[in-house]
């Protein structure tokens, strides 16, 4: 008999825009400090048995960020490392929940972080060949013949693509093809932008009780209180330097951060008297080709959830869906009211005001693997007994997850 997974507790770092107050701080170094004030606040802490935790820019020399988390804290915990672009967050939840409705454990951590300051660097192949053919030299005679293949462009690392593989597009170019499809015009996108800063900055105390310091900062540092529908009008496209609506302001911004939940099964919680937030109801995963639009799978999962439960967006309390770019939420919202020509969803409109009303990521930012966390965090505090929550994020490859919790 499967069990049911209740989402007890969770917290999140400041999330900070890259290169500022973070930057010091690798993956590893940021989200060790970050469980170093996590676990002493963390009831049921003490019963974890597993830990899941996600990145996304990886780094080499940790290989299982996990574990070297878990050997860093001293901690016995069992580790699973995933990884899955911008939806990893989301897999470390429903990774450990799997775990614990099978009855396989009973309490786990799941969780992500991004340093987006300390992006991997690479060389290029000949790069590598060469520094490798040096290493692997023995002779001094092998490694004079070798250094004579030594070209000054050896030197120029290379900071990761953010294009697509299959595609050779950036997100923000892919999203401007989808706010053309769709109609969705500038002064739309930099509405939900100037919403979610407001509504980021109408809960800042809310987004505090979920907050732990990290080297003595306390709070978000993108959300901006003076920004204005003026200013952000302002602002030159950033993708499409000729047609192109998005902006640096209706974009999500680059982002240090990292978030982490409990999770435990009902019998858990009432043996360690456990006081749980919400329940995990269920969740589904969705992918689409990236020429049907790189970020427009939320609406097939947020569709295959709604109608494996017999829901619809009616029956939903709470809102929070990732905001990667305005104009990806806003091409999301069209295709579940059936304006997608190439899926007839026809699901209806989703109410403005049960919508992100704590701000999304266009104000708070986007940690890629914290992210997930942080959205279900936010469902879950936000719900009333027995009122259903929804949350869902889009990802890179044409991916997406979308999440239904439940209120206690």
């Amino acid at each position: 008999m499967l069990k049911r997974v209740y989402l007890v507790e969770g917290y999140r770092t400041p999330f900070l825009r890259a290169n500022s107050a973070f930057a010091a701080f690798s993956a590893f170094e940021l989200a060790t400090r970050f469980f170093e004030g996590l676990l002493p606040r963390l009831k049921g802490a003490e019963h974890v048995t597993d830990l899941f935790f996600a990145n996304v820019l990886l780094d080499s020399r940790h290989p299982n960020l996990a574990r070297e988390i878990a050997l860093r804290l001293n901690r016995p915990w069992s580790c699973h490392f995933v990884s899955n672009n911008c939806i990893s967050g989301f897999l470390s939840i429903t990774s450990a929940a799997n775990a614990i409705k099978c009855g396989n454990i009973d309490v786990a951590l799941a969780g992500g972080v991004e340093s987006m300051s300390n992006p991997p660097l690479l060389f290029n192949k000949a790069a590598c060949r060469f520094f490798i053919d040096l290493a692997k030299a023995k002779s001094l005679g092998d490694k004079l013949s070798c250094l004579l293949k030594f070209r000054p462009q050896h030197l120029f690392p290379q900071i990761p693509s953010p294009k697509e593989p299959s595609s050779g597009l950036t997100m923000g170019e892919h999203c401007e093809l989808m706010v053309k499809e769709f109609n969705i015009d500038r002064e739309a996108q930099d509405k939900l932008a100037l919403r979610s800063h407001q509504n980021a900055i109408a809960t800042k105390a809310e987004h505090a009780k979920q907050i732990i310091p990290i080297s003595a900062v306390t709070s978000d540092n993108i959300p901006r209180q003076d920004t204005s529908l003026e200013r952000l009008s302002k602002l030159k496209p950033a993708f499409d330097k000729v047609n192109g609506t998005l902006t640096a302001g209706n974009s999500s911004s680059l982002t240090d951060g990292a978030s982490c939940v409990l999770l435990a099964s009902e019998e858990a919680c009432e043996k360690h008297n456990l006081e749980p937030l919400a329940e995990v109801v269920d969740y589904s995963y969705a992918n689409l080709p990236p020429e049907h639009g790189l970020l427009m799978a939320p609406p097939l999962a947020i569709a295959n959830l709604l109608s494996k439960h017999q829901l619809s967006l009616q029956d939903i309390s709470i809102y929070e869906i990732h905001e990667a770019f305005a104009g990806q939420v806003l091409c999301n919202l069209a295709a579940l009211k059936n304006e997608w020509s190439r899926y007839q969803l026809d699901l209806g409109e989703v109410e403005p005001e049960k919508l992100n009303l704590q701000g999304g990521s266009l104000a708070i930012g986007h940690p890629f693997a914290a992210t997930g966390g942080r959205l279900a965090l936010s469902v879950s505090n936000q719900l009333n007994k027995e009122e259903l929550g929804l949350t869902s994020a889009c990802a890179a490859g044409g991916m997406a997850c979308a999440m239904i919790l439940r209120g206690l």
